[in-house]
C-alpha cells in the first residue's frame, strides 16, 4: 500500500507512524473519497489492542494515515528471531488479538489482513494489532473484489477471500487460526513453493494441526486451531475472542478446555462484509414424542418499508436520562430484576449491578466467572448462562447468591423469561460438526425450579428468542421468518419477513426482529402481515415500553424510536453511547449497553 515512517509530531511532543499510500492507489477519484470515509470510520475502533488511527487525510496527491508508534517488534520477526513461542505466551497473544478483531468486528468491520507482520509487541510486552484491511478495500478500483483482486496474504487468507467472494468476521477467524499454528511451530499452516500452490492448498487440503510440527502440545490445541481453520465458515468458531480464549485455555493446561461450537453468520457487519450464506432446502413440518419441528409458511406476506422521517421527538416524547461508562468490557446483555440493572459483559468476571435511576454501582457485585453470555431477570430471580459450563444460573436478585442452576442436554447460549414465570433456553447442538446424526438447536422451557415443560427441536440454528403470552417467538438464521410456539411447543405460526432477524423481541402486541442485511426491523403482529421499516445501518437489540419500540443502532451511536402499533420511525433517534446493541425495560424505563465504550442509557419512555 506504501511506506510507513516513524515521525514527530510537534504540537503533542510524541513519536507518531505514518504510512503514506502509494499514489498510483489514488488515481481514482472514487477511491480517494472511499480511503477517507472508511479510515476515519476505523479510527473510531477503541480498543486496548488495536493501534490507534489518530489521524487520515490528503494533501495534494499525498494520502496518509497517523498511527501510533508502537517500539518494539512484530510477531512474525519474533517467531523468526527466537522460534516457537512459550505456550501461555501464545496463548496470551491469542487471547488479546481476539479480544481486539471482536470489537472490530462489533464495530461493523472485517480486518481481513490478520496476519504475523501485523501483530505489533511493544518493548513492554503489549500485543497491538495493526493495519485494517478495509484500508485496502477502500483503495481498490472499485468496491467489488474478485479473484485476481482480493484483500489479504495468501499465507492466512480464508478460502472464501482467495475466491474473491464476500467475507465475514469468520474470516478473520480463520486468520487468527493462522496465527495461531505459526506462534506454536514458526511455520505457516500450508508450506508450499509457489503462490499457486499455497492457495491450492488452502482452498483443498485439510488443515494440518500443530502437534504435527511440534511435540508436546496440548491434545485439545490440535481440534481448536483445525476448527479455526476449517474451509466452510460455518464451520468456524462464532467468533475471535471465543477462539483465542479457548487457546488460551488449551495452552495453559485447563482440562476442561475445548474448541468452541460452530459459528452462526455473523450478524453485527455492514452489506459489504456480508459472507454468502448456502441455502437450505427439504425441511419438513413433524411433531413427534413432544418434539415440535417446523411447519410449511404461511403465504408470503408483503412487507412495506416506511421512510425515515425528520424532525424532532414530540414534546413529552421519549428522552435521554442518566448515563455512564466503564461498566465492564464489550457488555453484551443487560437485564433488570430485583430493583437493578444488571450487565454482563463477556471479559468480566462480575455481574455489574447499577441503580435503576443514578447508573452507579449498588449493592452486591456477584462474581460468576468470565464468558457469561446472556442474562435475563424478571421479579427477584436472575438467570445467567454460561456456556462453557453448560449451565443456567438462578441468582437471587437482593443477595446475588446463586440459589440454583439448570443443566440443559446441549450447549445453552440464551436465557429469556415469560410473563408467565417460565424460563426460556436457547441450547446449542454439539460442536462436532462432522457427526451426521447430531440433533438440532433445541428451545426449552422450564419452570423456575428447573424442571424441563416443553422442547422445540428446531432444524436450523436459533438466532433469537421472544417470550410471548402463552408461549414464545422464534427467528432463525438463514431463513426469513419468525416462528411462533404455544407454551407446550407446538408450532402456531409461521410469518414470512424480508430476511433473517438476528434479533428477536416481543410487545405491544407484536412480535419484532431486527435484520441486518435489511438495516430494518420487522414487525409481525399476533394477527396480520409483517411490516418492514428502514432504519440504519446493524440495528441491534429491540425493547418495547410505552408504546415506543426502541431499537439500537450499532454503528450510528444511536437509539431509534419506532411507533409500537405501526413500525414506523418516531422523530430523530437518541444518543445512546458508543456502538449500543444490548436493549432491555424495567423499572419504568429502557436500558441500553454500548460494546464501544463500555456505556449504560437510560431512556425514559
Amino acid at each position: 500500500m506504501g511506506v510507513v515512517y516513524r515521525a514527530r509530531q510537534d504540537d503533542l511532543g510524541r513519536d507518531v507512524a505514518i504510512k503514506v499510500i502509494a499514489p498510483e492507489r489514488l488515481d481514482d477519484p472514487e477511491a480517494r473519497r472511499r480511503f477517507l470515509r472508511e479510515l476515519r470510520a476505523t479510527a473510531a475502533v477503541e480498543h486496548p489492542n488495536v493501534v490507534p488511527v489518530h489521524e487520515a487525510g490528503l494533501e495534494g496527491d499525498c494520502a496518509y494515515i497517523v498511527m501510533r508508534y508502537v517500539p518494539g517488534t512484530d510477531l512474525r520477526s519474533l517467531v523468526r528471531i527466537e522460534g516457537p513461542l512459550e505456550l501461555e505466551r501464545a496463548g496470551e497473544i491469542g487471547a488479546r488479538l481476539g479480544e481486539a478483531l471482536d470489537a472490530i468486528h462489533d464495530a461493523g468491520y472485517v480486518h481481513r489482513d490478520v496476519k504475523p507482520a501485523n501483530v505489533l509487541i511493544s518493548r513492554h510486552g503489549h500485543v497491538y494489532l495493526s493495519d485494517l484491511g478495509i484500508a485496502k478495500e477502500a483503495l481498490a478500483p472499485d468496491t467489488t473484489t474478485g479473484p485476481d483482486r482480493w484483500v489479504g496474504t495468501v499465507d492466512f487468507a480464508a478460502p472464501e477471500q482467495i475466491r474473491g467472494g464476500p467475507v465475514d468476521g469468520r474470516a478473520d477467524v480463520y486468520a487468527l487460526g493462522g496465527v495461531l499454528f505459526f506462534m506454536l511451530t514458526g511455520h505457516v499452516p500450508f508450506e508450499r513453493e509457489t503462490d499457486e500452490a499455497r492457495m491450492w492448498a488452502q482452498l483443498s487440503e485439510p488443515p494440518p494441526v500443530p502437534s504435527s510440527l511440534r511435540a508436546g502440545l496440548p491434545v485439545a490445541i490440535d481440534a481448536i486451531v483445525s476448527r479455526a481453520l476449517a474451509k466452510d465458515p460455518d464451520e468456524r468458531p462464532a467468533s475471535t475472542g471465543a477462539l483465542g480464549h479457548a487457546a488460551q485455555a488449551a495452552l495453559s493446561g485447563d482440562p476442561t478446555a475445548a474448541a468452541p461450537p460452530p459459528s452462526r453468520p455473523a450478524p453485527r457487519r455492514r452489506r459489504r462484509a456480508v459472507a454468502a450464506l448456502a441455502g437450505v432446502a427439504g425441511l419438513a413440518a413433524a411433531v413427534a414424542g413432544g418434539l415440535a419441528l417446523l411447519s410449511p409458511d404461511e403465504p408470503a406476506e408483503r412487507a412495506s418499508t416506511a421512510p425515515r422521517p425528520a424532525g424532532t421527538p414530540a414534546p413529552g416524547g421519549p428522552s435521554v436520562g442518566a448515563s455512564t461508562r466503564g461498566i465492564g468490557y464489550r457488555p453484551r446483555s443487560i437485564a433488570v430484576a430485583g430493583g437493578a440493572v444488571w450487565v454482563l459483559s463477556f471479559a468480566a468476571r462480575d455481574l455489574a449491578r447499577l441503580d435503576p435511576d443514578t447508573l452507579e454501582r449498588a449493592g452486591p457485585q456477584p462474581r460468576i466467572g468470565k464468558e457469561a453470555m446472556s442474562v435475563a431477570g424478571r421479579g427477584r430471580d436472575l438467570w445467567v448462562v454460561i456456556p462453557r459450563r453448560g449451565q443456567v444460573l438462578r441468582l437471587d436478585a437482593a443477595s446475588g447468591r446463586v440459589e440454583g442452576w439448570i443443566t440443559p442436554p446441549q450447549t445453552p447460549v440464551d436465557v429469556e423469561l415469560g410473563d408467565d414465570g417460565a424460563v426460556w433456553v436457547t441450547a446449542r447442538r454439539p460442536m462436532n460438526p462432522y457427526d451426521p446424526l447430531r440433533p438440532h438447536d433445541l428451545v426449552l422451557r422450564y419452570d423456575r425450579g428447573g424442571t424441563e415443560r416443553a422442547r422445540i427441536s428446531v432444524p436450523l440454528e436459533v438466532a433469537d428468542i421472544a417470550p410471548a403470552r402463552d408461549g414464545i417467538w422464534v427467528s432463525v438464521n438463514r431463513k426469513p421468518q419468525m416462528r411462533r410456539f404455544d407454551a407446550s411447543g407446538a408450532l402456531v405460526r409461521t410469518a414470512k419477513i424480508e430476511t433473517p432477524a438476528i434479533e428477536a423481541s416481543y410487545g405491544a402486541r407484536a412480535a419484532w426482529g431486527s435484520t441486518a442485511t435489511a438495516d430494518a426491523v420487522a414487525r409481525v403482529p399476533e394477527r396480520g402481515s409483517a411490516v418492514t421499516t428502514a432504519v440504519a445501518p446493524t440495528p441491534g437489540e429491540i425493547a418495547v415500553a410505552g408504546g415506543h419500540a426502541f431499537v439500537a443502532a450499532t454503528t450510528d451511536h444511536v437509539v431509534y424510536v419506532l411507533d409500537a402499533d405501526t413500525g414506523a420511525v418516531e422523530g430523530e433517534p437518541l444518543p445512546a453511547g458508543r456502538n449500543p446493541y444490548a436493549m432491555t425495560s424495567g423499572a419504568g424505563h429502557v436500558y441500553a449497553a454500548g460494546k464501544g465504550d463500555g456505556s449504560v442509557t437510560r431512556i425514559d419512555p
